[in-house]
């Protein structure tokens, strides 16, 4: 009797053994939604931008304990820019950029694709981009005019159509 007792036991404890060793993805237990993606086109620096972030409102609730969130939307293209300039890839941000203001117009994206646009050298580009912020809505003049990245453009004759049309004094004439 003691032995089969013994053989019994080791084969429990193979098959304990075996269960926890089993990949975690096939327990029905361990199974979790997954996050939602943000909108916009899929591009593979979006995974690199989303950077675990700390979240305030949590901070009371957790005392102590790290909460961690996503990114929020509008801050993974500054995150882009800054990986790509990083690393040396400013014309992927470039596109990246172009097809995010593609699918949703917005004025501070078309004003970091002109100030990227403008660190990358392509002044022209850079020049239409900030119209196209103003004609958008951008209507922040001063941090245009301190733009370290604008330097180049202020010394162009276009720029006082361009500051004209971020000053608010009407639409970026075209010409």
């Amino acid at each position: 009797m003691k032995g089969t007792e013994l053989v019994a036991f080791a084969i429990l404890a193979v098959l304990v053994v075996l269960w926890m060793a089993w990949p975690r993805s096939s327990r029905s237990s361990d199974r979790r939604a997954r996050p939602r993606r943000p909108e916009g086109p899929p591009h593979p620096y979006r995974r690199a931008a989303a950077q675990p972030q700390r979240r305030a409102d949590d901070a009371a609730e957790t005392e102590g304990s790290l909460a961690w969130s996503e990114p929020e939307p509008e801050l993974i293209p500054s995150r882009v820019v800054e990986i790509a300039g990083r690393t040396g890839r400013r014309w992927e941000a470039i596109a990246f950029l172009e097809a995010e203001v593609a699918a949703r117009p917005d004025p501070d994206l078309a004003y970091l694709l002109a100030r990227t646009l403008a660190e990358h050298g392509d002044l022209a580009a850079a020049e239409r981009w900030l119209e196209k912020a103003a004609d958008l809505g951008q209507r922040d003049l001063e941090r245009a005019r301190k733009e370290p990245a604008f330097e180049p453009l202020r010394a162009r004759p276009t720029w006082p159509r361009i500051e004209a049309a971020l000053g608010g004094d009407g639409p970026a004439p075209r010409g």
